[in-house]
C-alpha cells in the first residue's frame, strides 16, 4: 500500500508540476497585453543594472475582457557601451520551475556583456499572479475521481485550461510585442524549448536567432509518462544495487530501508539551523520524507547528467540516515535552502 501511495505521490508531483498557480486580477479597462514597470520581486545582484516590471496579459487570449495574469519580467541591462540592439529572452524549463532565480546567473554571464537579457516568469509559476501553488496535503489526495488541488484552483476562479504550453508561448509573443526591441534572440532549455519553437512559428519576423538546449518538441508527449519514469528511476537504483555484488552485500535490504526511512522522516522530520542571508536571522529548515523523495527522484532521474557519483552515493546515504546519521542530509539541505 505504501509503495502504491508513493507511486501516486510521484504521479502528482511530476505529472502535473506546471499546474502550480493563486488569484488573477481582472482589469478589463486597459489595453492588453501591456508592460508595467515596477519593483523587482527578489533582491537582484548589486553588480548588475536590473529593471523590473510586469507583463499583464489575459488569462484567456480568446476572451481578453476577462481575468488577467501578471508575470514578472527582469531586464538586465548590458554594461557594453556598444550594446547589441537585439536582447536575449530566457524563460526556464520545467515545466513549473521559476525563471526568477536565473537572474543571478545571467547578471554575470557572457550574454549580458554584449546585449540586454530579458527573463520572463511563466504564468502559473512561483512569482506569477496567480501562482498555481497547491498545498501538499491536497496533492496527496489527487487520483482517479479525486481532484482537490484542481478544484481549489477553480474555486478561486482560475481556469487550468489556460495554463499550458500554447498559452505560455502566447505570453512570450506578447512580451516580444510590448517591449521596445525590434528583434530578439530566444533561449529555451528543456520544456521552454517547446515555447520558443512555438514563438518561432508565430512570430518569425521578430526573431533573429534561437538557442534550443535539450529540445522538447511540441509533438513530444513525454510529460504524460514522467510519473512512471520517476518510479522506474528509483526501481533501477534498487535493482542496480542488488545486481552489484559489493552493493548487495553492503545494503541487502536497500529498498525496504528507503521506504522505512521515508515513513520515519514524515513522522519525525529532521530540522537544520540555517542562516537567512537576507535577514541575518537563524531559521529552521525541515527535511521530511517527501523532501527526501524529491531529492532521490531528482538524482536518480537526472543522474546521468549530474555525474554517476551522485546516484552511486545514494545507497550509502539511505543506509546511514536510516541508521540515524542524519548529518548526511545537511549538505543537501544547504543546496536546497540556498
Amino acid at each position: 500500500m505504501l509503495r502504491r501511495n508513493m507511486t501516486m505521490l510521484i504521479l502528482v508531483l511530476l505529472g502535473v508540476p506546471w499546474l502550480l498557480t493563486t488569484t488573477a486580477t481582472a482589469d478589463a479597462t486597459a489595453d492588453l497585453p501591456r508592460f508595467e514597470p515596477g519593483p523587482c520581486p527578489i533582491e537582484v545582484p548589486d553588480e548588475a543594472v536590473v529593471e523590473c516590471g510586469t507583463l499583464v496579459a489575459p488569462e484567456d487570449y480568446q476572451g481578453p475582457a476577462g481575468r488577467t495574469v501578471r508575470l514578472p519580467v527582469f531586464i538586465i541591462r548590458s554594461p557594453n557601451p556598444n550594446v547589441a540592439p537585439d536582447p536575449l529572452l530566457f524563460t526556464q524549463g520545467g515545466p513549473g520551475y521559476t525563471s526568477v532565480n536565473s537572474v543571478r546567473d545571467f547578471a554575470t554571464s557572457s550574454f549580458v556583456q554584449e546585449r540586454d537579457v530579458v527573463i520572463l516568469e511563466q504564468r502559473g509559476n512561483l512569482y506569477a499572479q496567480p501562482s498555481l501553488d497547491c498545498d501538499i496535503g491536497m496533492w496527496l489526495k489527487e487520483g482517479v475521481g479525486h481532484t482537490p488541488c484542481l478544484d481549489s484552483l477553480r474555486a478561486r476562479g482560475i481556469d487550468p485550461l489556460h495554463y499550458n504550453a500554447a498559452t505560455i508561448a502566447a505570453d512570450v509573443g506578447s512580451l516580444l510585442g510590448v517591449l521596445d526591441y525590434d528583434q530578439w534572440n530566444l533561449y529555451g532549455s528543456s520544456f521552454s524549448t517547446r515555447l520558443m519553437i512555438l514563438a518561432m512559428r508565430d512570430h518569425p519576423d521578430r526573431i533573429r536567432s534561437v538557442i534550443l538546449q535539450s529540445v522538447n518538441a511540441p509533438t513530444d508527449t513525454r510529460y504524460a509518462h514522467d510519473p512512471e519514469h520517476a518510479v522506474r528511476s528509483l526501481e533501477l537504483l534498487f535493482a542496480d544495487c542488488a545486481r552489484d555484488h559489493a552493493c548487495a552485500v553492503a545494503y541487502p535490504k536497500l529498498e525496504d530501508q528507503f521506504y522505512t526511512l521515508f515513513s520515519r522522516l514524515n513522522a519525525e522530520p529532521v530540522g537544520f539551523e540555517m542562516a537567512d542571508t537576507a535577514t541575518n536571522e537563524t531559521v529552521t529548515f525541515t527535511v521530511d520524507g517527501y523532501t527526501l523523495l524529491g531529492w532521490m527522484v531528482g538524482d536518480t532521474f537526472y543522474g546521468p547528467t549530474r555525474g554517476y557519483h551522485k546516484s552511486a552515493f545514494l545507497p550509502y546515504l539511505i543506509d546511514a540516515v536510516e541508521a540515524g546519521d542524519t548529518s548526511l542530509l545537511y549538505p543537501w539541505a544547504c543546496l536546497l535552502y540556498t
